[in-house]
């Protein structure tokens, strides 16, 4: 948890000690040294109420005092020197806010309130990579892109999209977009890139491999179109190939 202060950027440390925990191989950080200021330890477990996989049940709100199962907890202060800027609580929660009603705002084919939420998000001064999981992360690139295009703002989407392989490098559905938002912006060459680098991904994808043939065949390669269209996996290899021509 981060606090913000005047005097600097403040977290609060906490430690779960949770009796049910089974300790697990890998390294020991020593807690010895630091001075905990506050701790509130759970009762027995041998009056449990709760069930052995709530390994997060914090004794809190008055239940310190209760003889059930819980971590025991401690916390201190920490003043942090960072060089970038770290989120307290609410700017994160409004983040994840603005993620997840962007997304419904889409779903929902309301596409400017989906971009204010997705603009808003992606205006956070904070990395990304960092506060959302790998599937958040996505879903934000591409539901942006998605929102841009049907604004028809085909280089935001471009732009979106980009942004967002490069982060979710796995994401074959916005490498697939890309790629076509990449032909009809006249970028051919990117988009057999993108293209191929997607078959390489999946390399069952049909469609994939009738839009690089297509697309080769507007770059004047006919041997190469060819080649796609009989889904000769051996084309795939190689990374001269993919933009030149």
């Amino acid at each position: 948890m981060l606090l913000d202060d005047s005097s600097g950027t403040v977290a609060v440390a906490c430690r779960l000690d949770h009796p049910l925990c089974r300790a697990e191989a890998g390294p020991v950080v020593d807690v010895s040294a630091i001075d905990w200021y506050h701790e509130i330890r759970a009762g027995d477990t041998a009056g449990a109420a709760f069930d052995p996989v709530d390994l997060f049940y914090v004794p809190i709100a008055g239940f310190g005092d209760i003889h059930r199962s819980g971590p025991g907890v401690l916390l201190r202060s920490v003043r942090l020197a960072v060089t970038e800027p770290i989120p307290v609580t609410a700017s994160y929660f409004r983040l994840l806010a603005d993620v997840a009603h962007g997304a419904v705002q889409r779903q929902q084919g309301n596409r400017l309130q989906a971009l204010r939420h997705y603009e808003a998000a992606l205006a956070t001064p904070y990395r990304l990579r960092e506060l959302l999981t790998l599937s958040d992360l996505a879903g934000l690139y591409y539901g942006a892109g998605v929102a841009h295009y049907s604004s028809s703002n085909l280089a935001a989407a471009i732009a979106s999209w980009t942004e967002g392989v490069r982060n979710c490098s796995e994401n074959s559905l916005m490498r697939y977009n890309l790629a076509t938002a990449l032909a009809e912006a006249g970028d051919r060459r990117g988009a057999a890139l993108q293209t191929i680098l997607l078959l390489r991904q999946t390399p069952g994808n049909v469609d994939a491999w009738h839009h690089l043939a297509t697309t080769l065949r507007a770059l004047d390669r006919p041997a190469d179109a060819g080649a796609a269209l009989r889904h000769e996996p051996d084309y795939l290899q190689g990374d001269a190939r993919c933009g030149s021509g």
